[in-house]
């Protein structure tokens, strides 16, 4: 059962706190590649350097490194494996480097590869291929820390496990140079495949683990459950990492695209998805305990908007998703960006919403920094524009040095 978050038995941790709250200015449209028509930011880092994909209709699309210059970005794009055509960036490991993945679809064959692109003696990006472990032969790397810890996925696309296709969540180490060495995080008991899609600096990996099971109407029901991975070395020195399944809510089966900070609060998309009715999303939230997670709390939705989710968390503890409007028939007529801020004077996670560009109905929000800076897209940009767009936290208020604050806790734990 999830009970709201509110003042109880308090619980002191280390943190940075956000004083005042951050607001944001009105969104910035970072542009996309001469002839590409669409950007599609997935990550910004503390410069606020932005990664991500930019696309134009054939289809054709490419994994992209945007970087700040005085005057706005410079955009390059980020070359794919030989023999592979298509890319995406979704992160930034170690020394900034990005990491993602290139792809080929069509013909009724795929092939995915996770990639790290480093920077060579001229200066110039080159793709290196991040291998999946043994018995496995496509990856996606999907998040990476400042420590160059990759994590991500490998899977067999024509196998599977009970109606699943065989997947397990792996993380690569970072090695001299740039090697790595790749680790299978495995699959916990009693589910059929996992997938990580989110690190921390303490190295803590966080992602899902799915199985079908039935609904209890004779049918069956997809279950999708948040996991940690936490690093542990044994006498031999190697990672043996532990596992932890983080307590879900009955209701909302379908647990997505969970991120963590290294304070140790944990975020992840809520749905539920019945056959005739509108899919429901919710915001939930687990914060760590000693050993163990607690939680989920539901956070609130934003006044005139009927789901929300989130997509992302730093270490100040602001979540960042997107609020949708959905209809009684289902499909979204309107959506944005929306970051929730803790707030001392009602005891709980607060929304506020990012302003869309004007004229735009859609925005969809990605990730953000530790200054508050997030990226997003539109995915109908207005004539003229790239549809990626970048929100720059007002200069307004400031970030207090780090000091010890009270994290509330759940009542009747």
């Amino acid at each position: 059962m999830t009970r709201p978050l509110a003042r109880g038995t308090l619980a002191a941790v280390i943190v940075f706190l956000l004083a005042p709250a951050a607001s944001t200015e009105e969104p910035i449209d970072i542009g996309t590649l001469p002839g590409f028509t669409i950007a599609r930011p997935k990550n910004v880092d503390n410069h606020r350097d932005i990664v991500g994909q930019v696309a134009r209709p054939g289809p054709d699309e490419q994994a992209a490194l945007w970087t700040r210059t005085q005057d706005g970005y410079s955009v390059e794009a980020l070359p794919p494996l030989p023999g592979l055509l298509r890319g995406d960036a979704r992160g930034f490991g170690r020394r900034g480097a990005p990491v993602g993945y290139s792809y080929l679809l069509g013909g009724g064959f795929s092939l995915f590869r996770a990639v790290v692109w480093r920077e060579d003696p001229a200066g110039q990006r080159v793709a290196v291929d991040l291998e999946p472990p043994p018995g496995f032969t496509d990856a996606l790397a999907l998040d990476a820390n400042h420590h160059g810890l990759v994590v991500g996925e490998a899977s067999n696309p024509r196998e599977t496990i009970n109606g699943s296709t065989v997947r397990h969540a792996v993380a690569w180490i970072p090695k001299k140079a740039f090697d790595y060495a790749v680790l299978d995080l495995g699959v916990p008991d009693g589910f059929d495949v996992s997938s990580a899609s989110g690190v921390n600096e303490l190295g803590e990996v966080v992602g899902t683990a799915r199985r079908l099971e039935s609904d209890g109407a004779g049918g069956t029901l997809l279950r999708s459950t948040v996991v940690v991975w936490r690093p542990r070395f044994g006498r031999d020195g190697r990672c043996h990492p532990g596992v932890l399944v983080l307590p879900a809510r009955a209701d909302l089966p379908r647990n997505q695209s969970p991120a963590i900070n290294a304070v140790g609060l944990v975020i992840a998309q809520a749905e539920r998805a019945v056959s005739g009715q509108p899919l429901v999303s919710r915001p939930l939230l687990w914060k760590r305990w000693g050993r163990k997670f607690l939680g989920p709390y539901e956070l609130e939705v934003p006044a005139g908007f009927t789901d929300a989710v989130p997509n992302d968390v730093n270490e100040l503890g602001t979540v960042l998703g997107t609020a949708y409007v959905r209809s009684a028939a289902g499909p979204a007529v309107a959506s944005q960006a929306v970051a929730w801020t803790w707030s001392w004077a009602k005891g709980r996670f607060v929304p506020g919403l990012l302003p869309n560009p004007p004229g735009t109905a859609f925005v969809t929000a990605s990730r953000m920094n530790e200054q508050g800076d997030a990226v997003g897209s539109t995915p109908l940009p207005a004539p003229g524009t790239s549809g990626g767009l970048l929100w720059k936290r007002k200069a307004c208020g400031h970030w207090s040095a780090p000091r010890r604050f009270l994290l509330p806790d759940l009542e009747g734990r």
